[in-house]
């Protein structure tokens, strides 16, 4: 059950976990992608604390030079967003993505990357709508600011 996995993950969450209700959702996105408790909080601390650093392949490989001025627009078009939901953001980062003349791919990584610090995990779409719109934006700024 995810609230026992939750308990077994605290010691291996080194910035914590978020609030139980948002732990316990997280818990069901990484499910199918972590093995142990020790990966699980290792998964629950992205969303108890903003990443203080980035993967530096993940930099190498996601970030060129007009990866600050796409995930600008993308930040300008989540900001205005009224609903935020995994449709919503998707749809928004697809269109801005268009708009931008670059596949989806080319934000989607480096917007992972901002938010989480990594390359991998859960669905983008679905972190993003549990993080929530001052988080993702927060992080996303913070991302655009550091690159």
């Amino acid at each position: 059950p995810a609230a026992e996995l939750l308990a077994r993950s605290l010691p291996h969450a080194p910035d914590g976990v978020p609030p139980e209700a948002v732990a316990l959702r997280a818990i069901e996105l990484h499910r199918p992608r972590v093995r142990t408790p020790i990966e699980m909080g290792r998964a629950l601390s992205s969303y108890a604390r903003d990443p203080e650093e980035y993967d530096a392949d993940g930099l190498k490989k996601h970030v060129k030079p007009d990866t600050g001025r796409h995930l600008e627009a993308l930040a300008e078009a989540l900001g205005g967003l009224s609903e935020w939901s995994a449709a919503s953001t998707e749809a928004a980062l697809r269109a801005t993505a268009e708009a931008g003349g670059v596949s989806a791919g080319k934000l989607i990584h480096p917007v992972r990357l901002a938010l989480t610090g990594v390359t991998v995990g859960a669905p983008l779409f679905d972190v993003v709508e549990l993080l929530g719109k001052e988080t993702t934006l927060r992080r996303l700024r913070r991302f655009i600011e550091t690159v």
